[in-house]
Formats: structure tokens, C-alpha cells, sequence
């Protein structure tokens, strides 16, 4: 189908990247990787911001009237990069090391990658984004090294929240209008 070829090559590149990084062994790789990342994350995000304000640089037909579509080709596509982006960017936010300015620098990101998602009119973004938050925020509670109570209290709530938001996507159960 029309725009889908670069979805390909985007989950293509990405299964290559994780097939990379798993043969990793330096912590000063994983940063390179990081880095890497955020630089390309910045600048998909300029060009959304830029298309969002009508400013076509990519001189393609947008197929997709009134939909965001980045460099990706389709809004599912771009959708899906930011959440995963926004997952990134809300687990340095978490990350050790860091003082109370250093986080509310990476508030300003996640808002705009929120409402980047939103514009694409595609709610798999925020799929990613929610799912991806709360798998991160996982792993901080358990960094903290407090009660295991803590952790399966969240894990219940993640798991109630999930079983009810897969029925709603089905089209069961109280989240079916929303989903």
C-alpha cells in the first residue's frame, strides 16, 4: 500500500538496532545508542512541528488530510515512534543522577510528543506511550530497593488496568466507548 514501504524499513532498522544493542557490553555504547537515538527522536520532531504549522519540507502528497505524518509516512507509523520516543525520554527523566531542574527539562518533551500523538489522530502513540511509561516506571519502583508490596500493588493495578483496556479494544467491557 501507498506509504506503508517506509514503516517497513522504520521497523527493519529498528529490529537491526535490537539485534546490535543485545551484543553490547560497554555502558559507554548504550549512551552512544542513546544519543544516537535522541538526536534522530529531536529531529523527527522538528519536521512534525513543522508540518504541524504547515510547513511541508518533505514536499510528499499528504494522503492523509489533517493527520500528522512526519518522516514516517503514515500516522500509525509516526504515532507508534513518538510513544516510543515519549517512553524514552520519561525513563532519562527517572534516571539516577539527576536534580529536580535537570527532570523538569524533560517535562517539556513529553508534552509536545503528547500532543505531537494527538495530532496524528492515531491512538496507537498513546498506546505505546502509557504502556511503555508504566513498564519503565516498573523498573524504577523496583531501583529504589523498597517493598516488594509496593511493586505487586503496582503490578496488580497495571494488570487490572490492561485485561480492562484489551477487553475495551475488543469492544467489551467498560472501556469500549473510549478505546
Amino acid at each position: 500500500a501507498y506509504s506503508r514501504n517506509t514503516g517497513f524499513l522504520d521497523y527493519f532498522a529498528l529490529a537491526v538496532l535490537f539485534l546490535g544493542a543485545a551484543t553490547l557490553r560497554q555502558n559507554s555504547d548504550f549512551l552512544r545508542i542513546q544519543r544516537f537515538y535522541f538526536v534522530a527522536l529531536t529531529l523527527v520532531i522538528i519536521v512534525c512541528i513543522l508540518e504541524v504549522s504547515g510547513i511541508n519540507i518533505q514536499k510528499v502528497n499528504l494522503t492523509f488530510k489533517g493527520s500528522l505524518i512526519g518522516t514516517f509516512g503514515n500516522p500509525n507509523f509516526i504515532s507508534a515512534y513518538l510513544g516510543m520516543g515519549g517512553t524514552a525520554v520519561f525513563a532519562v527523566l527517572l534516571g539516577r543522577k539527576k536534580n529536580l531542574l535537570q527532570r523538569a527539562f524533560f517535562i517539556l518533551p513529553l508534552v509536545v510528543i503528547a500532543l505531537l500523538i494527538l495530532r496524528s489522530n492515531s491512538r496507537q502513540g498513546f498506546v505505546v506511550l502509557i504502556g511503555g511509561c508504566a513498564f519503565v516506571f516498573f523498573f524504577y519502583l523496583r531501583s529504589l530497593n523498597k517493598t516488594k508490596i509496593l511493586q505487586a500493588l503496582y503490578l496488580g493495578i497495571i494488570g487490572v488496568v490492561g485485561v480492562f483496556s484489551i477487553a475495551g479494544a475488543l469492544k467489551k467491557g467498560p472501556l469500549a466507548e473510549v478505546i
